[in-house]
């Protein structure tokens, strides 16, 4: 199964890339600045198949951590909205 790391998945494009992946043959690993704070993503984030990391794009600390927590990944979509 391939990975695919989202970005800005707690609404809009993200959240629905992320939705559309995880129907697919995708391991999803679905990013935000605060997954708990859209229930969608919560919901989404119950399948086996989807991971739900913090992630804020904008704080070099939080990259670092999330990228020292994974280990590969095939396709990266970066998605970054205010």
């Amino acid at each position: 199964m391939k990975v695919v790391l989202i970005t800005g998945c707690s609404t809009g494009i993200g959240l629905a890339t992320a939705t559309q992946f995880s129907n697919e043959d995708y391991q999803v690993i679905a990013t935000a600045r605060n997954p708990e704070s859209s229930e969608e993503l919560v919901e989404l984030g119950k399948k086996d198949n989807v991971l739900l990391k913090e992630l804020d794009v904008c704080d070099q600390e939080s990259v670092d951590k999330l990228f020292d927590e994974l280990n590969d990944f095939d396709l990266s979509l970066i998605h970054i909205s205010e």
